[in-house]
């Protein structure tokens, strides 16, 4: 593998446990390097406050429209 390969794989949750692939404190490192994205997060009740609004504003059920017979 070239080195751009094994830098991607390096944080790889699946690969952390492997004796000697990352150097103690590294990870610690690294999460806290990662950019903020908590501006991104919404909620699950958001979502669904959202989801019930275009419900309501007069789209059909998909469950109960149906040509099924």
């Amino acid at each position: 593998m070239d080195r751009e390969s094994l830098d991607r794989l390096r944080f790889d949750r699946r690969l952390q446990n492997r004796r000697g692939w990352l150097a103690p404190g590294e990870l610690e490192r690294h999460a806290q390097a990662l950019p903020d994205v908590t501006d991104k997060l919404t909620t699950l009740a958001a979502q669904e406050e959202g989801g019930a609004a275009s419900a309501e504003s007069g789209s059909a059920d998909p469950a109960t429209s149906g040509t099924r017979g």
